[in-house]
């Protein structure tokens, strides 16, 4: 656990450290899950692929004994088994890359209206090829080394239905040694004798869970608990922004002091200015002690005219103490660093600074703004048409922040709705495969002894609930690990990906309510597609394997 924990640090230390991290951050982390939401595709299916072909290894060993005693290679065999993934996996790389064609524009055109970050894909041959290339280089180390037993198959041997010459298979658990019931014994005992296909399942249980825990814990925090999600935002947010001129900046402010609607008005505005080569966004407020979002996660917040705060982008530059020159214009200025701020949408470039501070630099702000703070159960709308009707020559500019706030939440809420339910169809889908895979594979394999149980008097519904139990414990075991170290270590992978992008301070939860849920409804699903998968049971005769 010490070492996990201190990998994590290690890793979200290099990265917020890194030269080149800092001019991606956001699209970085945006393509890196969908990277690692690929490769864990890729995983599951050079997995399957291995499990399938060691499968067919073992059901067509008496085929492969007769083709070897007729002089066929070990090398023909394998390539006769490896060559069909191969082209599949070709075939599948190749519409991928002609799909990307299409997706990849209405892709760059949602982050650019999302985000506001300008995205503009490019194409490269080399990357591209890579794209094919990889899967395939993949897809081929996994079903050789699969394939490769078949050196080992003696032609005497496999005829006999064994690969070494020896009697096959064991006996786990034997029922006459075991204190259990009957229907559990043989539950337990399908479940040992499986080993290769429970690794599978415990990977692949174990896997998901945590894709849809990440998932899970961003529904969290933006459908049950948005307040979390937008603090972490770090924007400050009052429920009405005015923007006046300078000069009458006064008489508004004492219209809003005195109206009874209004608990408080603050002087906040956001201007530009340069941090040596670095274009900066500056926070200006007459007092950043009464904000109701307090961005300073170190040290503190300007309070004199000559201090400043910096956004967590300049953190591995500077040190709090430091003296920093800031540019607007030909003119310049130096402050002491008070502490470090930070900001999601301007990517931890920003500053504060206090409206004097600001006005030693620029002089007089030109468009001030008035952050307005309402008393409980006030409208904004309702007051910002008052203000609109009544103090027309006052306004440049009025803001519904409630609104924008509603806005981005209702934003946020359905991308998160739409994550969460595409990871849980690609969840079913995957879980669907695999048991198909396995369970159909093990039919095969038991046809004969589920014939001999139905003749001793097991009803189908019996030998359906043994075979989808026994999957069951490493299901149970993969999720339940996943979701416990997600409850460790989750935070730390929050931690990271948010700090990256200016909200160096979270305040999302990982909430093991919602982890358990998550857990019973993927456990609850394996099961219920386990169930439907062994309905061929019931197609089982005994008097017709008899005849067979």
């Amino acid at each position: 656990m010490n070492f996990l924990t201190c990998m994590f640090d290690t890793i979200g230390g290099w990265f917020a450290e890194a030269a080149w991290f800092q001019a991606v951050k956001w699209p970085f982390w945006f393509f890196l899950i969908l990277i690692a939401f690929a490769c864990v595709i890729l995983l599951v299916s050079v997995f399957l692929s291995k499990f399938r072909i060691s499968n067919a290894i073992e059901d067509e060993m008496v085929s492969m004994g007769v083709l070897k005693a007729m002089g066929y290679t070990a090398g023909m065999i394998i390539a006769s088994l490896v060559v069909p993934y191969m082209l599949v996996t070709a075939v599948c790389a190749a519409v991928g890359v002609a799909l990307s064609y299409a997706v990849l524009p209405l892709l760059a055109d949602f982050l650019t209206m999302q985000s506001g970050f300008s995205f503009a894909p490019a194409f490269d041959l080399a990357a591209l090829a890579c794209a094919v290339l990889i899967p395939l280089v993949i897809v081929l180390v996994f079903t050789v080394s699969a394939a490769g037993r078949i050196r080992k198959i003696q032609p005497i041997s496999a005829i006999r239905g064994t690969s070494d010459g020896k009697a096959s298979g064991s006996n786990p658990l034997p029922l006459e040694n075991t204190r259990f019931s009957t229907g559990l014994r043989l539950i337990l005992k399908q479940m040992l004798a499986g080993k290769k296909q429970n690794a599978l399942l415990f990977l692949v249980s174990f896997v998901l869970t945590v894709l849809v825990a990440f998932s899970g814990t961003l529904f969290y925090n933006v459908v049950i608990k948005p307040e979390n999600f937008m603090s972490t935002l770090s924007e400050e947010t009052p429920d009405i922004i005015f923007v006046t001129k300078a000069a009458d900046l006064e008489h508004l402010n004492d219209a809003l002091r005195s109206d009874e609607d209004v608990q408080s008005v603050l002087n906040y505005t956001t201007a530009n200015v340069n941090l040596g080569s670095s274009a900066v966004t500056a926070f200006v407020c007459e007092d950043f002690s009464r904000t109701t979002n307090d961005l300073c996660y170190l040290g503190r917040n300007p309070q004199e005219k000559g201090g400043i705060a910096l956004g967590s982008a300049f953190e591995a530059q500077y040190n709090i103490g430091d003296a920093v020159t800031i540019e607007s214009g030909d003119k310049t200025c130096t402050y002491q660093v008070t502490g470090f701020i930070q900001s999601v949408n301007y990517q931890g470039a920003v500053c504060g600074l206090t409206t004097e501070g600001y006005e030693a630099l620029c002089g007089e702000i030109a468009l001030p703004s008035l952050y307005v703070y309402l008393k409980e159960g006030a409208n904004a709308e309702a007051v910002i048409s008052r203000y609109e009707n009544g103090h027309a020559e006052l306004l440049i500019k009025s803001i519904d922040s409630q609104k924008m706030a509603r806005t981005t939440q209702e934003m946020y809420m359905g991308i998160s709705a739409a994550l969460i339910a595409v990871i849980f169809l690609i969840t079913i889908l995957i879980v669907l495969f695999i048991l198909y895979i396995v369970i159909r594979s093990l039919l095969v394999r038991r046809k004969q002894e589920l014939g001999i149980m139905k003749a001793m008097g097991y009803t189908s519904g019996q030998l359906m609930l043994q075979t989808a139990g026994s999957f069951l414990p490493v299901t149970i075991a993969g999720v339940l690990l996943s979701a416990a170290l997600g409850m460790v270590y989750m935070p730390r992978i929050n931690q990271i990906i948010f700090s990256s992008v200016g909200a160096v301070r979270n305040h999302l939860e990982v909430s093991f309510a919602f982890l358990m849920l998550f857990a019973a409804v993927l456990i609850a699903l394996n099961f219920a597609i386990s169930i439907c998968l062994t309905l061929p049971i019931r197609k089982i005769s005994a008097y017709a394997l008899i005849k067979e």
